[in-house]
């Protein structure tokens, strides 16, 4: 294993017992190894996001995507990030984009599902939120907000601005 490897895995290992600043420390060892390494340069972003440094998890997320714009991983956290900064167009083009790779990424579905809510798009909504509900049928979340979206396309639905 080269030592860029071994760094991001200590580093993404670090992240989920949320000890950022140290999983930071390990990813900016392994850019120092391997400048161009993509999984480092998106454990830094999933840093700067959990840290609330939105804008520059963002450049992180948008830089590794410049090389390797197929990834699920880094579509959907930019996807996530957009939608965090209030970026909803591009929010959405990050999840359409992963959705055609990957077309039963469940959350990809749901936040699009949800963002599309946001923006009052019921009818849009339906259909990457009943998607979410056929893959995460015990998961309240999507069965919640499916059945908000179905509601306020009933005849006399909301009329909250």
């Amino acid at each position: 294993m080269r030592s860029s490897e071994a760094l991001v895995a200590r580093g993404e290992s670090l992240l989920e017992v949320a000890d950022t600043r140290a999983a930071r420390t390990s990813f900016a060892a392994a850019l120092a190894a391997e400048p161009g390494c993509v999984r480092a340069r998106h454990g830094l972003g999933l840093c700067l996001a959990a840290e609330r440094r939105d804008e520059e998890a963002l450049a992180a997320f948008e830089d590794a995507l410049a090389d390797a714009p197929d990834d699920p991983g880094l579509l959907f956290s930019a996807g996530a990030m957009c939608q965090r900064l209030g970026l909803h167009d591009d929010a959405e083009a990050r999840y359409c984009r992963l959705l055609a790779l990957v077309p039963d990424h469940r959350f990809a579905l749901l936040n699009l599902g949800v963002l599309r809510l946001m923006r009052r798009d019921f009818a849009g909504a339906l259909a990457p939120l009943e998607q979410a509900v056929v893959l995460a049928p015990d998961d309240a979340g999507p069965r919640q907000s499916l059945a908000l979206a179905r509601a306020e396309l009933e005849p006399g639905g909301s009329s909250r601005p």
